[in-house]
This record gives structure tokens, C-alpha cells and sequence, in this order.
């Protein structure tokens, strides 16, 4: 069953629909206090483009709640960090996490549609089940080279990636410096963009407009439904998607928002705040987020402007693992140094960057990692999933009940309180040197991409 089929027949057959969408669910993704649904948001007067958000909430809460918004990873689903949904619905808060659409960015549709029929094409959906999971295990693999190696188990189709990301490929050519650049190098170029081994401004606003530019869209258009507004001027008639749905049985309060974005979700949310600033003319800054709390799971730092970092000023948690090579983006473009206010990390031990992520449980994605033990070792598995999501959901609570004052006994310190879980290899408060960073993360900075 397609990720996107699993959202239209409601996420409330999660548990019914685990063995048909091969996800096994180690973690439960809902429990009997959490009802899930799903909101059909239009999206302008455009016919072809609508919206599915995946709603989690606790019908046994009444009066305004707290509202936080989610952004999945690349190729994902809003499904990808179903546990902490679970999580914070559990306790009281509305969850929104719309199904965004990132293969969109990087293909021409007519002309994947007309490559669709294509022997090439069915070969990479019978060895990886979707075009998603193929972009998804490709593009964010910093192991091409030992891939091509192993033929055997993984055959890169190098012709129908070039499909995907062939008007990227196009805008980067026309700068006379990368005008031979090939698929593979373009690959390569945005690992080394979103761990800020780039500086070359034109480069980061290709990327930057191609990863980040229908997902603030959605998130700001996302905000508008479902608190009447029209920032995005897609509601003018000033609709509430929450009321229409739920009869003002579920009602938000709306000086209490906040955000939860994961891997390019973080960079999404980054966005919003301002990180990236304009990329390419467009401005994604959302004024709404500007003093919201927002918590960022393994991000992928903004592509552009990392001067803008330092302007953040809102509270915001992050959480990163030791093995995850993005990890060192972050804490290049510096979004931490606001002399230590309002700024928390925490680093997970062996932990890599999938490791975050219910996907990785997926049956399918599990399998392509433990054929290649080196990739496994640095994007995580299923068994440490398990270990890592209780920990961490349970200081993303602490994190908002502090920020939103829903917690009035006094609270032990966050940092403090993650320092002592052996999970926790690093945790801090204060500003972050780079150079003694590497020195306690040496592996991020020797990974070669």
C-alpha cells in the first residue's frame, strides 16, 4: 500500500494496515487515548495541487489546546515521526503533519510519466517498491561510489535519477564552474550543501528553492486552514479546516503554536524562521513562527544565507545523533551561538540519521540497510529506534510543557535532566565552537561525502 493511499484511508487503520504497508511498528504509532484523521486542504485555485495533513488529537481534552506542527523527512510521510504525534496528542495537543510532496521538486511529471513505461522505470519499482524510496535511498546515500560497487544487491539507475533532478541539473550548469557536472556530482553537491561545505551562494538557492520551496508553502498554507487566516492568499473566504472537520470539538489555541521538523523538516522549519531568508526571490519567512517554540530532530540545515542563523531568536531544541554527517551542517551555520539563550542540544549516542525516523522500521528500507552494514552504521536501524524514541518523546514533552507554561510545578533543568541518561552522549545549553565540536565528534568530520 503507497504511503500517500495509507494517509487518504485515514491513518486510523495503523494498526490494521500494518502488514499490508510493511511497516512493523516496534513503537506504538497511536494508542486508545489518540484518534487520527486526515484533513483535505485545498491549495489556491490551482485544480492539480491539494493537500492531505494527518490529524492526531485526544478527544477526552476539551477548551483550546496547544498546536504543533510537524514536517517529515525527504520522501516521506507524515506518518514518519508517528510516535512523537502519538506522544504529544497523548498529552493534550492537536498534531498537524501534512504529506509533502518532494518528488514533485525534482522531476519534469510529464516526462517521468512518459519514462514511466520504460524497462528502466519497472526495474527500480520492482527493486525498491516506489520512485520515493528509490530518490529517498539515493539521494541522501554519501556512498555512491561503494554502491556501484555492490551492483548486485542495488543497480543504480543513473538515467532516471537524471529525470528527477534534471531542471536542478540544468540551473546548476549554466554556472560556468559546474557547467560538466554529472548527476553523480550533483548528488554529492548537495550532501556537501546541507553540511555547509558549501559557500557558494548561486549553488545553495538551486537547492535551496528545489528542497525547501513547497514545503514552507505548505506549512504557511497548512496554517492558514486551520486558523482561519489568509497569509498565503490560497483562503480568502477564511475557512477552519479544524472546525469544518470536528464541529469546534477540536479548537486550537492559537497564541500557542508550535513546531517539530525532522531532517529536511528541520531545514524546513528553519526556513520559516527566517534562516534562509530570500533564496532565489522568494521569501519564506513566516512571521506567525517568529517567536514560536520549535523542536528539530536531525535537521538539514537552510541551504542559504547562514548569516541569518544568528538573527534567530526563538527557543528551539535540537536533536542530533553522533553518527549523523548532518549534524555537522547544523553546527556550521551556527544557529546556536545567541550566546546560549533559548538554544538546546542534545547529541544521541551511536545514533544515526534514520535513526529518528519510524521509516526506518519500514520492512522494505530495513532490509536495503542491512545489506550494506557501513550505510546501516551511519543512517541507524530499527533496534536502535526502539531504544532512542521513548527518550527522546519524553524531552520533546518537557520541551513544550515548559515553553507553553502548561506545567507550573517547578521543572528540572532539560539539559540536566538529559545529561544523565546514558543515551545522551552530549547535551548542552551553551554555545557551540565548532572546532570543539569536531574535536568530540571526530567521525562527523572525517566522513568523506
Amino acid at each position: 500500500m503507497k504511503r500517500r493511499d495509507f494517509l487518504k484511508r485515514g491513518l486510523v487503520g495503523l494498526t490494521a494496515g500494518i502488514a499490508t504497508s510493511g511497516i512493523k511498528c516496534p513503537i506504538p504509532l497511536r494508542d486508545s487515548n489518540v484518534k487520527t484523521d486526515v484533513l483535505h486542504m485545498p491549495y489556491g485555485n490551482n485544480p492539480t495541487r491539494d493537500m492531505y495533513v494527518g490529524i492526531w488529537y485526544n478527544p477526552d481534552f476539551t477548551g483550546e489546546r496547544p498546536l504543533i506542527i510537524s514536517s517529515h523527512g525527504f520522501s516521506a510521510s507524515s506518518i514518519d515521526l508517528g510516535s512523537a504525534h502519538n506522544y504529544l496528542a497523548n498529552k493534550g495537543y492537536v498534531v498537524l503533519a501534512p504529506d509533502h510532496e518532494d518528488v514533485i521538486n525534482f522531476m519534469s511529471a510529464d516526462m517521468l510519466k512518459s519514462y514511466s513505461n520504460s524497462r528502466e522505470f519497472q526495474d527500480v519499482i520492482n527493486q525498491f517498491g516506489s520512485v520515493d524510496n528509490y530518490v529517498r535511498t539515493l539521494v541522501f546515500s554519501p556512498y555512491l561510489e561503494l554502491q556501484e560497487q555492490e551492483k548486485g544487491i542495488i543497480n543504480i539507475n543513473l538515467d532516471l535519477i537524471a529525470n528527477l533532478f534534471i531542471r536542478e541539473m540544468n540551473q546548476l550548469r549554466t554556472i560556468p564552474e559546474y557547467s560538466d557536472y554529472t548527476i553523480r556530482d550533483g548528488v554529492k553537491l548537495v550532501l556537501k550543501s546541507v553540511c555547509a561545505d558549501i559557500e557558494d551562494v548561486r549553488v545553495n538557492d538551486i537547492f535551496g528553492e528545489a528542497l525547501y520551496d513547497s514545503r514552507v508553502k505548505d506549512i504557511s498554507n497548512l496554517l492558514d486552514f486551520s486558523t482561519g487566516a489568509n497569509v498565503m492568499g490560497n483562503n480568502p473566504q477564511g475557512r477552519n479546516m479544524l472546525d469544518e472537520k470536528f464541529n469546534g470539538a477540536v479548537k486550537i489555541d492559537a497564541n500557542k503554536i508550535g513546531g517539530v521538523g525532522y531532517s529536511l523538516g528541520g531545514g524546513t522549519m528553519l526556513e520559516l524562521l527566517g534562516a534562509g531568508d530570500i533564496c532565489n526571490g522568494n521569501t519564506y519567512y513566516d512571521s506567525r513562527f517568529s517567536t514560536k517554540p520549535m523542536v528539530l530532530i536531525a535537521p538539514a540545515s537552510a541551504l542559504n544565507h547562514k548569516e541569518n542563523f544568528s538573527e534567530i531568536k526563538n527557543n528551539i531544541l535540537f536533536f542530533g545523533g553522533d553518527k549523523d554527517f548532518l549534524t555537522r551542517g547544523i553546527v556550521r551555520r551556527q544557529p546556536l551561538l545567541d550566546e546560549g539563550k533559548g538554544k538546546e542540544v542534545i547529541i544521541y549516542r551511536d545514533t544515526g540519521h534514520m535513526t529518528f525516523s519510524d521509516t526506518v522500521c519500514e520492512t522494505a528500507l530495513e532490509q536495503i540497510l542491512r545489506f550494506i552494514p557501513r550505510i546501516e552504521a551511519v543512517w541507524g536501524n530499527c533496534n536502535s529506534h526502539e531504544q532512542l524514541v521513548p527518550v527522546r518523546d519524553e524531552y520533546l514533552g518537557m520541551f513544550f510543557e515548559r515553553e507553553f507554561g502548561l506545567k507550573t510545578e517547578k521543572q528540572t533543568a532539560l539539559i540536566d535532566e538529559a545529561l544523565q541518561e546514558p543515551i545522551v552522549r552530549y547535551a548542552t545549553s551553551e554555545p557551540i565552537v565548532e572546532s570543539e565540536f569536531e574535536a568530540l565528534f571526530p567521525d562527523l568530520y572525517a566522513e568523506q561525502i
